[in-house]
């Protein structure tokens, strides 16, 4: 019976002195990190606002796709082709500057005001003497095809087409994060910010940058021609970052305790804008300074003398930092506090020599 209370003893000695290790290694990280307080100083963001709705694309953060709590897909960009502009009617095609009539961001292609006379004079003495035709002659004949044409197939084209140009732009986006996750992912990661803090802080501090992060990958299908972004195939939970506040604008650490069992339960499904606004409403609630939650999906708050937060989710290309490190070292802490046995590696760091046997 003596030699289990030993052991037990000796056990709660190695666990107790491996918690405090990493946790001495966690201050140290934080201590030396260069602590990034504005989401622009990231390499790539990706704000999910500039999504464009429609056929092409799917975000979980769209309010009609709401409460997919298990989606593996939080969004999708589908690549399309280019339509081409519909041909003018003969008469008026003459009259129309090709550069106008296939920029779908114009708001009209105007006429030209005069072209050149297809049936001017040639050499033989053949032909018209005018070298040009003049809109002012031909107008009566050419409005009203002209409004039909631009009406009925011009307009609903170049509208299509601006659609296709906002979703193309943002499939190049991800494409690009993609290739740099591809070739650099040691020194890069991918995360999905979601909560966007914007506050001037009692300290001085000057700070817009999500409150939640969860690691996120991007795959490619190039069949498909599809971009999507999904959790990492390890499972990578949501981590609360509060590096850029002073420990007394967090909160304390009873309500850090109830917050960070909730971020534990909700792991990487994080489709549930409810609990996604529930969870930022806690932690707004238990802070000392008064707040206010903006329930919005833009990135337009800027920051105020009292904390502010919007749901603003966003796409983030960051380089690994020691951030990454002092989250390693939180969830070591938190398997430490419950794995039954320590492993012997970290055991052989704490452990001190004895000069008899150790206790087995």
């Amino acid at each position: 019976m003596q030699n289990h209370i030993e052991e037990t003893d000796f056990q709660t000695m190695i666990r107790q002195r491996s918690i405090r290790l990493f946790a001495f290694l966690q201050e140290f990280v934080q201590l030396r990190s260069k602590v990034t307080t504005w989401v622009d100083h990231y390499e790539k963001v990706i704000w999910l606002s500039d999504i464009p709705e429609g056929k092409g694309c799917y975000s979980i953060f769209r309010k009609e796709n709401e409460h997919f709590g298990d989606s593996d897909v939080w969004l999708e960009v589908l690549k399309s082709g280019t339509q081409e502009v519909p041909a003018p009617p003969p008469a008026l095609h003459p009259w129309l500057d090709p550069r106008q009539l296939t920029d779908p961001n114009r708001n009209i292609p105007e006429l030209l005001n005069r072209i050149p006379n297809p049936r001017f004079r040639n050499r033989a003495g053949h032909g018209d003497t005018a070298e040009f035709l003049y809109l002012e002659e031909y107008k009566s004949q050419l409005a009203p095809l002209w409004k039909q044409y631009v009406t009925q197939s011009w307009r609903p084209w170049a509208e299509r087409n601006r659609s296709h140009q906002q979703v193309q732009k943002q499939f190049a986006e991800l494409y690009s994060i993609y290739q740099h996750q591809q070739k650099f992912a040691e020194a890069y990661e991918v995360v999905l910010g979601i909560g966007c803090l914007a506050w001037n802080t009692p300290g001085g501090t000057r700070i817009k940058r999500h409150l939640l992060t969860v690691p996120a990958e991007i795959a490619f299908d190039a069949e498909r021609g599809s971009i999507a972004v999904g959790p990492v195939a390890e499972g990578g939970g949501l981590q609360l970052e509060q590096d850029m506040l002073e420990a007394g604008d967090r909160p304390d650490t009873d309500d850090q305790a109830r917050i960070d069992k909730w971020l534990d339960k909700i792991g990487h499904r994080i489709a549930d804008l409810w609990e996604m606004t529930s969870l930022l409403r806690d932690w707004l609630h238990s802070i000392p300074a008064d707040g206010k939650f903006i329930d919005s999906l833009q990135p337009d708050i800027e920051p105020a003398d009292y904390p502010q937060i919007s749901l603003s989710p966003a796409l983030i290309l960051r380089k690994r930092t020691d951030q990454s490190l002092y989250n390693a070292y939180a969830e070591i802490i938190e398997q430490l506090k419950t794995a039954e046995t320590i492993p012997g590696g970290v055991t052989s760091l704490v452990s001190i020599p004895a000069a008899g046997p150790r206790p087995q």
